[in-house]
């Protein structure tokens, strides 16, 4: 199955992820799927340091933002020659997560919505905002023409790893 909003055109050239430092999830969930990538070439997917999009993007150019986000919106109204994808909990959203069910330690379960239909995920991690995350990563990767199939297995085996721990400054251990 391929999303078929974003696939009518030919995989664009620079996606780009708006959101700075908060979406450092949503990027690493994007390196998984990559890595799953079998395709050649592999896509430009650049997780932004801000919520301006960078100077120079043209048509061949998509712009994955969260949907939840006021400042985004305003992107909405403004004229650009990049399409903007929206990725979040909101209605209008191209990629939309619903049913968010938090499983504590077990991680959280949740509906993921685009134009072709909902597919049921489980991520092994704590947090509303992962399955935000989770939408923002699969709506760049399938804007960079990843496969829908590759999209879900790169989040499946996301959510098997862990994050190692943060050590105490000067912690040798």
């Amino acid at each position: 199955m391929r999303v078929g909003m974003i696939m009518e055109r030919d995989m664009c050239k620079t996606v780009a992820v708006a959101g700075g430092p908060e979406r450092a999830a949503a990027g690493e969930m994007i390196k998984t799927i990559l890595r799953r990538h079998t395709g050649e070439p592999q896509p430009e997917i650049r997780v932004l340091e801000a919520d301006v999009p960078p100077a120079g993007m043209d048509e061949s150019c998509v712009l994955v933002v969260n949907a939840d986000e006021e400042s985004l919106s305003a992107l909405d109204g403004q004229a650009h020659p990049y399409r903007i994808l929206r990725a979040g909990k909101a209605a209008d959203a191209d990629f939309r997560v619903s049913e968010i069910e938090e499983l504590g330690s077990m991680g959280i379960r949740f509906n993921l919505t685009t134009g072709e239909g909902t597919t049921p995920l489980r991520l092994l991690v704590e947090g509303e905002s992962k399955a935000v995350d989770a939408a923002i990563a699969a709506a760049a990767a399938a804007a960079a023409g990843i496969t829908w199939e590759e999209i879900i297995a790169g989040l499946s085996h996301a959510e098997h790893q862990e994050t190692p721990a943060k050590r105490p400054a000067g912690s040798n251990q």
